[in-house]
C-alpha cells in the first residue's frame, strides 16, 4: 500500500464544506460593498463583457464536443460507442468523394441518407481541408434543413469521413441564460449583418446595422446595442439589452437579492463538482473495477492515489481478503465437482461391466484422473494362495511392476491391506512408518512424494487395494483422498458382483454340458433299444406281431428324435417343433410309403417351441395320427393321390392349432378316440395323452379324416 499518510473522506468533506461556506459569505460581503458605487459603471461595460462571455459559451461548447468526437474517431467499437456523442443531432460516414455511405444518427427531419451527396456544401469544403490528424470543425451557418444553427466536425475515417453535425439545442439553452441573466437578446449573424440566430424576438430585425451604433429604437422601445467580430467563430455578436432594464437595477434591493442568490448557487454548484470529482470518482472507478473482477482473475489494481484515501484503502484491502477466499472456495468447489464427475462416470461405467480386468482397469483410469496423481496400481487379495497380486498398473516402471508384483501375506504390505484401513504417506514422514511400509527398495526409483493405499472391503473382508502415488504433490489432499474410499466401496462391490456372476455363469456351463450330456444318452439308449428291436423283429413270424413291434419301435424313434433335437441345440428347456415335425414326418413317411403307394406328406408349419414335458407328449401323438393315416388310410389299389396335410399354428388367445388330415378312406364309424369299446392301442393312446397335455381334440370324417388338437404351449 502507499506509504504516503491516509486522509478520511470525512474529513475532506467536512474542510470542503467549510471552504465552500467561507468564500461564498465573503463573496456576498465584497459584493454588496461594492455593488452600489460600480454597478452602473460596472453595466456600461457589461456588454462586451457579455459579448466575451458569449464567445467564450460558444467556442467551449464547440471545443468540447470538437474533443468529444476526437476521442470518439479514436474509439475501436465506434459504432457501439455512438451514444456518447449526445450533442450530435448527425452522425454519419461519407467517402473520398463526399458521398455519404452509412447514417449512424440523424434527426427524424433530416434529409441525409446513405446516398446523399454533400459535394457542393459547405460541409464538404470542410471535409477538403482535413489533414490525417485531427477533427475539423466547420464554419457556423443554419442548416437548410431545420432552419437552425449549424456547426459540423469531420475526420478522417478509413478512406473516407466521419462527420457529425453538433446539436444547438444545449448551445441555445446556454446563449439563453446569459441573455436572461442581462435581460438582453443574444444575435449571432454574418460579416455582412444577416442574422443566424437570436435568443429572443429581433423584433423582424433580418439585417443588423453596422458596429458605430449604440443605440437603436425597435417597436417603440430603446435598445443599448452592441456588435462585436468573433474571430474564433467568423461571426459577429451582437446584444441588444432594454435600457429600461440596466437603469431598473440600480433601483431596487430585489435585483441584488436574485444576484445573491444566482452566484450562491454556483458556489454550490462548484463545491458539488469539487466533491464529485476529488471524492466520488474515485469510489465510482474502484466500483467499476469491482465488478470486472472475476474468480480466475487476479486482485484489480487500484491506481495509487485511491489508496490515499482511509475508507478505500480499507475497503480494498477487505475486497482483497474475501476475493481470496472466495478463490478458495471456487477451487475446492471446482475441484469437488470434477471428483464427483469423476465418481459419476466411473460408476455407470462399473454397471454395465461384466469383466473383472476390464472394471479394475476403469478403477485405475478413473483415480488417476485425479489431479496430481502420477501412477498406481490395484493388488487382489487371494487368501487361498497365500498373497496379494498386482492385476493392473500405470505409470510405472517395468522394474517396479516385476519387484512389486506379488507380495506374500505375512509381508508388510499384504499385512494394511488386510487391517482394512487407508494409509497416506506425506513427503517429509520418514521411510519406514509405524506400519512397517519402506519407501525405499522398489519405489526409490519412481520419484513418488506420496502414496495411498486404499484397500477394498466387502463384508468386513479385504479383497483388493488400489494404490496411487503422486511425483508433484507432497501430500495427498483430504478431498482425493475421499474419493478414492468412495471409489474402492464402489469397486468392491463391483468384484464380489462379478465374481458372483462368474462363479454362476461357470456353473451353468457346467449344467448344459451335464444335460446336453444327458439328452445325447438318452437318445443314445432309445436307440440301442430301436437296433434290439429291429434284431428280434427279424424272429418274428406273426405278422400282427410285427407290425405291433414296429408300432412300439416308432414310437421310440418319436421319443428319440426329441432328445436328439435337444441336445443338437442351445436350448435344453424348450424344442423348436416345427423342426421336429419336418423331420418325424419325413422319417414315417420314408418308412409307410412304397413306389407303388406313394404318399404326398406335405407340412404348412409356423416357426413355435414348445417346453420339453410338451414336446414328448405331443410328438407321441403326432407318430400315433400319422401312422395311421399312412398304414390304413389309402389301401391299394389306390387312386387319385394320396396326401396327408399337416398344420401347425398359432392362434390369437396364445393357444397351438395342431391339424393332422388325409384324404384317404376315412376311420370306421364304429372306431373313435376315446370310445373304449372300439379304440386300438394307437387310439386309446391319443386320448390318454390328448387328456395329459389337457388339450381339446375334434375329430372330422368328411372326405378323409381330420384331426384338430387344441392345447396350451406352456410359458
Amino acid at each position: 500500500m502507499n506509504s504516503k499518510p491516509i486522509r478520511s473522506i470525512r474529513t475532506i468533506f467536512a474542510v470542503l464544506e467549510g471552504v465552500t461556506l467561507f468564500l461564498a459569505m465573503l463573496f456576498v460581503v465584497v459584493l454588496f460593498s461594492l455593488m452600489g458605487r460600480q454597478i452602473k459603471a460596472s453595466y456600461l461595460k457589461s456588454q462586451s463583457v457579455e459579448v466575451d462571455k458569449v464567445e467564450t459559451t460558444i467556442q467551449s461548447y464547440i471545443q468540447r464536443n470538437r474533443e468529444l468526437f476526437a476521442v470518439y474517431v479514436g474509439l475501436p467499437g465506434r459504432e457501439a460507442a455512438s451514444a456518447l456523442l449526445t450533442s450530435f443531432t448527425d452522425l454519419y460516414y461519407c467517402d473520398a468523394n463526399f458521398v455519404i455511405t452509412r447514417v449512424l444518427k440523424k434527426e427524424p427531419a433530416s434529409p441525409i441518407f446513405p446516398g446523399y451527396d454533400i459535394g457542393r456544401s459547405m460541409v464538404a469544403g470542410m471535409l477538403a481541408e482535413i489533414n490525417r490528424e485531427g477533427a475539423v470543425v466547420s464554419a457556423m451557418f443554419r442548416s437548410s434543413e431545420d432552419e437552425r444553427l449549424s456547426v459540423y466536425v469531420g475526420a478522417r475515417s478509413g478512406g473516407g469521413y466521419l462527420v457529425g453535425r453538433i446539436g444547438t439545442g444545449p448551445l441555445g439553452e446556454a446563449l439563453l441564460r446569459i441573455a436572461e441573466y442581462s435581460g438582453s437578446i443574444i444575435i449571432i449573424a454574418t460579416g455582412d449583418g444577416y442574422i443566424l440566430s437570436s435568443s429572443g424576438d429581433p423584433l423582424h430585425l433580418h439585417i443588423l446595422p453596422g458596429d458605430n451604433v449604440t443605440e437603436m429604437k425597435l417597436g417603440g422601445v430603446d435598445y443599448l446595442y452592441m456588435r462585436k467580430r468573433s474571430a474564433g467563430l467568423d461571426k459577429d455578436i451582437a446584444i441588444l439589452t432594454p435600457a429600461s432594464t440596466v437603469y431598473a437595477l440600480l433601483d431596487g434591493v430585489e435585483r441584488y437579492a436574485r444576484l445573491f442568490i444566482i452566484l450562491f448557487a454556483l458556489i454550490i454548484l462548484g463545491k458539488i463538482v469539487g466533491q464529485t470529482v476529488l471524492i466520488m470518482r474515485p469510489f465510482g472507478r474502484f466500483s467499476a473495477l469491482i465488478r470486472r473482477w472475476e474468480p480466475d482473475a487476479p486482485s484489480p489494481e487500484v491506481p495509487p492515489g485511491f489508496l490515499q484515501y482511509e475508507e478505500i484503502a480499507a475497503l480494498y484491502q477487505s475486497f482483497n481478503e474475501k476475493s481470496e477466499q472466495i478463490r478458495a472456495a471456487v477451487g475446492a468447489l471446482r475441484e469437488s465437482e470434477g471428483l464427483l464427475k469423476i465418481q459419476r462416470d466411473l460408476g455407470m461405467a462399473l454397471g454395465s461391466t461384466a469383466e473383472l480386468g476390464a472394471a479394475l482397469d476403469l478403477m485405475l483410469e478413473a483415480a488417476l484422473g485425479m489431479e496430481g496423481m502420477d501412477g498406481g496400481g490395484i493388488y487382489l487379495v487371494d487368501e487361498e494362495a497365500g498373497f496379494v497380486e498386482l492385476a493392473c498398473s500405470a505409470g510405472l516402471s517395468s522394474g517396479f511392476i516385476e519387484a512389486a508384483a506379488r507380495y506374500g501375506m505375512d509381508s508388510p504390505n499384504a499385512r494394511v491391506i488386510m487391517e482394512g484401513r487407508p494409509v497416506y504417506l506425506e513427503d517429509n514422514q520418514i521411510s519406514v512408518n509405524e506400519l512397517g511400509l519402506v519407501r525405499e527398495g522398489p519405489a526409490s526409483g519412481e520419484g513418488f512424494r506420496s502414496l495411498a493405499v486404499v484397500p477394498i472391503r466387502h463384508m468386513g473382508r479385504s479383497i483388493a487395494c488400489i494404490n496411487v502415488a503422486s511425483k508433484s504433490a507432497p501430500r495427498i489432499p483430504q478431498s482425493s483422498r475421499d474419493a478414492l474410499e468412495s471409489m474402492a466401496s464402489m469397486l468392491g462391490n463391483v468384484i464380489v458382483r462379478i465374481r458372483h456372476q462368474e462363479q454362476v455363469a461357470a456353473s451353468l456351463r457346467e449344467k448344459e454340458i451335464l444335460l446336453k450330456e444327458i439328452h445325447h444318452r438318452v437318445k443314445n439308449n432309445f436307440q440301442v433299444i430301436i437296433s434290439l428291436l429291429n434284431l428280434h423283429s427279424k424272429n418274428i413270424k406273426s405278422e400282427e406281431l410285427l407290425r405291433h413291434f414296429n408300432d412300439s419301435r416308432n414310437r421310440i424313434r418319436a421319443m428319440a428324435l426329441i432328445h436328439e433335437k435337444l441336445y443338437q441345440s442351445g436350448d435344453f428347456a424348450r424344442i423348436d417343433f416345427s423342426a421336429y415335425l419336418e423331420t418325424l414326418t419325413s422319417e414315417l413317411c420314408s418308412i409307410y410309403s412304397s413306389p407303388s403307394s406313394p404318399v404326398a406328406c406335405r407340412l404348412e408349419v409356423e416357426r413355435i417351441s414348445i417346453p420339453i414335458d410338451l414336446a414328448i407328449p405331443c410328438s407321441l401323438i403326432v407318430n400315433e395320427i400319422l401312422s395311421n393315416s399312412l398304414k390304413y388310410a389309402f389301401p391299394p389299389p389306390w387312386s387319385g393321390g394320396a396326401e396327408i396335410l399337416l398344420r401347425l399354428a398359432g392362434e390369437e388367445d396364445g393357444s397351438i392349432r395342431l391339424e393332422i388330415s388325409d384324404n384317404g378312406i376315412g376311420m370306421p364309424d364304429g372306431m373313435a378316440v376315446g370310445a373304449p369299446e372300439s379304440e386300438t392301442l394307437g387310439l386309446s393312446l391319443i386320448g390318454l395323452l390328448v387328456r395329459q397335455i389337457k388339450a381339446t381334440l375334434r375329430l372330422d370324417r368328411e372326405g378323409g379324416t381330420r384331426y384338430t388338437i387344441l392345447f396350451r404351449g406352456g410359458d
